[in-house]
């Protein structure tokens, strides 16, 4: 089934659609990453019913790594549910998965979410939030920033950078004396 996903082979979605049903948890698994990776937006309702009511954690985080992969808005709530998981690894899943899918709105909640987890784990939460912000940047330049108010504070810049160096210039001389 993966490599079915790694070759593109859009013409076996429906295969992979029933091994979601089969009932070994490695082969649910394998239909959910080669679904992921062939971005199969028809597998989103299935993978959904297999991160809510999967029994196999691997299984779960597979599907949310699918519906990553996939980036369909139809996910968000299941994957905002995710980051309440007492299991770290479903809850990183939950932050890659809403990070594919870019929505703003996921901000909030992975703020709240990253507040609440350990320190040493906040890197994938760190991550989402750049991702989301970066889709969703404007291109051009704020209506405030003209060229010219660019360029003035540039300039502004680098001449407090001059008087900061000359003082510390000062200091450096006067510990000398």
């Amino acid at each position: 089934a993966r490599y079915l996903g790694r070759l593109g082979a859009t013409e076996a979605i429906p295969a992979l659609l029933s091994l979601l049903r089969a009932g070994n948890p490695r082969v649910r698994s394998a239909g959910a990453m080669a679904l992921g990776k062939l971005r199969a937006s028809e597998a989103v309702p299935d993978l959904i019913s297999i991160v809510e009511n999967d029994p196999e954690i691997a299984t779960q985080t597979h599907a949310a790594g699918a519906l990553a992969d996939i980036g369909d808005v139809r996910a968000m709530p299941v994957l905002l549910g995710l980051l309440a998981s007492p299991n770290w690894i479903v809850r990183s899943a939950g932050v890659h998965g809403l990070a594919s899918c870019g929505d703003v709105s996921a901000v909030a909640h992975l703020r709240a979410a990253a507040a609440r987890e350990r320190l040493l784990l906040r890197g994938p939460y760190r991550r989402a939030l750049r991702r989301i912000r970066s889709r969703n940047r404007s291109r051009r330049l704020p209506t405030f920033m003209t060229p010219e108010r660019r360029r003035r504070l540039l300039i502004a810049t680098a001449k407090v950078g001059l008087f900061a160096a000359i003082f510390l210039a000062l200091v450096k001389l006067s510990w000398a004396l």
